[in-house]
């Protein structure tokens, strides 16, 4: 019997030692792309001809190469330099380029609330941006995407009272901004103003990324050689 149980107890922690060989803890398994992480926050406005060729040419991009890096964070608030007025239960709110541009923002305020994570949002606000009206953007960028099954969502609440009340919440963070937004689109990495981001976004993330990833090399990469030409 003593000889059966010794066997037994061998067999059980052969047994626990290959499955501990098998299945690491997480803190074990090596992290290839630790390091710290790069917040990026855009206050912006959806008819903005600047703000339209920053989120086309450097956000969207941006966030397409160096999305598997997982150490990019990204904050989009559609509102720029409109105003919202709280009427009632409501808010009546006027936008720099009119009011297809406040429904336009609202649709933008409507779909990060709606999808909440950046790798839904941020190709969707790509879309958007520039777009002639809230139905067009709905026919081009909804309708006929992934996400038809929310077009009837998201165009009551572009259109509705839940967007202005979107659009009045992104108005609170764009006033609390310090110093105040005098430009649009504002950039901001890891909480401080960076015009040198509106103009090459994804070098200046690269930048700050310690150590950078692999994704970075070809952007640091031109970087240098622009440099050595001048």
């Amino acid at each position: 019997m003593k000889i059966w149980i010794g066997l037994i107890v061998l067999l059980a922690v052969d047994t626990v030692g290959a499955w501990r060989r098998r299945y690491k803890p997480a803190k074990e398994i090596v992290d290839t792309q630790s390091g710290n992480s790069v917040h990026i926050a855009v206050y912006m406005e959806a008819q903005c001809p600047d703000t339209s060729r920053f989120i086309k040419k450097h956000l969207v991009p941006t966030w397409q190469r160096l999305r598997s890096t997982g150490r990019v964070e990204i904050a989009l608030v559609p509102f720029g330099k409109a105003r919202c007025e709280r009427v009632g239960d409501d808010f009546k709110c006027d936008c720099q380029h009119g009011s297809n541009e406040c429904e336009l923002n609202q649709l933008m305020n409507c779909a990060i609330n709606e999808f909440n994570f950046a790798d839904h949002y941020v190709p969707l606000i790509g879309c958007i941006q520039g777009s002639n009206n809230v139905n067009a953007a709905i026919e081009k960028c909804i309708q006929k995407g992934h996400y038809n099954q929310y077009t009837d969502r998201l165009r009551e609440c572009a259109t509705g009272p839940r967007g202005r009340h979107l659009l009045a919440l992104a108005g609170q963070k764009t006033t609390a901004l310090s110093p105040p937004l005098t430009f649009v689109p504002w950039v901001m990495l890891d909480g401080a103003r960076s015009t040198d981001a509106y103009w090459a976004l994804e070098e200046n993330v690269c930048k700050l990324l310690d150590p950078q990833p692999p994704e970075c090399q070809p952007v640091m990469a031109a970087a240098k050689a622009a440099a050595a030409r001048i």
